[in-house]
């Protein structure tokens, strides 16, 4: 067991053996970041914080990580999808399937469930997240300055996303980077935006999800498990 710590906050991990950690860089450098500059430069950055995140869920979901193709009791790693975060207004918690919400102007609430989405939201007990950075998608012109996250009792200072608008890089992303954040499963995630503007945003939460392969292989979710 190593002790790992995440946003100033310390997690317990199981190292991986030799199989795993070569499985680890072929799919997070080779294949997931492949042929995307920001990915790339994001996840090489934060290598040392990759591997202490799988080294976290393979100790939290106590089973061996096996990469992208894993089984259904295996780890897997994949980039954090919307059913992962996002949650719709429904009273019950039910996961969203798609990054776009519509934000008012100053203060409003992004990640989190039921009326106006003001509940944090969980992370499934099968999951464990890795947050890097944001991404606006290509289409509406990005309204988003500020972003308030807070996992578990936990309330970060508030992170300035501005710089993304420019599309300042090489392959002209609206993209940031964020301090590496964990998330761990049956944790609580509650994210704020603050904006100049009312309207709707897509805005891509960039990082990785390490998880059992059998809610991997799911294509949406109808609920999260705990």
């Amino acid at each position: 067991m190593s002790e790992i710590v995440f946003g100033g906050q310390k997690y317990t991990g199981k190292e991986l053996n030799a199989e795993e950690s070569a499985k680890l860089s072929r799919d997070v450098f080779d294949l997931l970041a492949y042929g995307n500059s920001f990915l790339n430069d994001l996840f090489r950055a934060n290598a040392a914080n990759i591997v202490g995140a799988a080294q976290v869920a393979k100790s939290k979901l106590d089973a061996p990580f096996a990469g992208i193709m894993a089984g259904d009791n295996e780890i897997c790693v994949q980039l954090i999808r919307p059913g992962h975060l996002m949650r719709t207004t429904d009273t019950t918690e039910t996961p969203a399937n798609d990054w776009t919400f519509t934000v008012t102007a100053d203060g409003d609430y992004l990640v989190g469930y039921s009326t106006n989405n003001t509940t944090a939201a969980h992370v499934d007990k099968d999951n464990v997240l890795l947050i890097l950075g944001v991404q606006f998608t290509q289409g509406a012109n990005p309204i988003i300055e500020e972003l308030l996250i807070q996992i578990g009792q936990t309330t970060y200072p508030v992170f300035v996303i501005r710089s993304a608008w420019p599309a300042d890089n090489v392959n002209r992303i609206r993209a940031c980077r964020l301090p590496p954040l964990l998330v761990e499963p049956r944790q609580t995630i509650l994210v704020q935006p603050y904006s100049i503007l009312a309207g709707v945003q897509e805005l891509v939460f960039v990082g990785l999800s390490f998880s059992l392969g059998r809610f991997a292989r799911s294509a949406s979710y109808s609920a999260v498990s705990l």
